[in-house]
């Protein structure tokens, strides 16, 4: 990028762009971004022409980001983030700690200690603000490597290399029945007894 087109580039089409690739779809960006969709398809157009590349291959009701999308959405996600910590670097408020803590969990988190910790953290630090989102383990892992989240607490089954991990609690899982079912208060059962039986699952990571 030159320095002409560095001056005239409109750096809210990376944000727009980065919210079309998350909802993988112009209309569930318009709806997150609070736009109509022929402004998001214009950016998304406005973007494509300025970098010189096809993103987001969408004719015939497909919807791929292309090569070139996909690595422009990885430095996207770094762009993003470093804007978003620019008020945090930038304020100065003396010995008050201040900021914006942005946290994202698994819908299943149930730690108590968690909630001992925030309550004692903000009481020592009441200027420093919180947000959390929930979402899958996948999509915190992706929040913290692209610096969106401050943190993420979430189900690990492999580690990523470029990320700091810290244990905090097992999750059990098992198998569980209401008193109507035939099953109920029996003691020693195996996966065997349950091989007929139907079932309610749910996805997980």
């Amino acid at each position: 990028m030159n320095d002409l087109m560095r001056r005239q580039f409109d750096w809210n089409l990376l944000h727009t762009f980065t919210v079309i690739v998350e909802e993988r779809s112009i209309t569930g960006a318009a709806n997150r971004l609070l736009l109509r969709q022929p402004s998001v398809s214009n950016a998304l157009k406005r973007l494509e022409d300025q970098i010189g590349a096809r993103l987001i291959d969408r004719e015939r009701g497909r919807f791929e980001v292309t090569e070139q999308g996909l690595a422009l959405y990885h430095e996207c996600r770094e762009i993003c983030g470093a804007i978003g910590r620019l008020s945090d670097v930038m304020s100065d408020s003396g010995n008050q700690l201040t900021g914006h803590l942005h946290m994202w969990l698994a819908s299943h988190v149930v730690f108590p200690p968690l909630d001992d910790a925030l309550f004692e953290f903000n009481r020592a630090h009441p200027e420093v603000t919180y947000e959390i989102d929930v979402a899958t383990s996948v999509n915190v892992v992706d929040q913290v490597l692209s610096q969106q989240a401050s943190f993420g607490i979430c189900l690990v089954k492999e580690r990523h290399p470029r990320l700091e991990y810290r244990r905090l609690y097992r999750e059990h899982f098992g198998f569980f029945c209401g008193p109507t079912h035939h099953l109920f208060g029996q003691k020693d059962l195996t996966l065997a007894d349950l091989r007929r039986e139907a079932f309610v699952s749910f996805a997980t990571d």
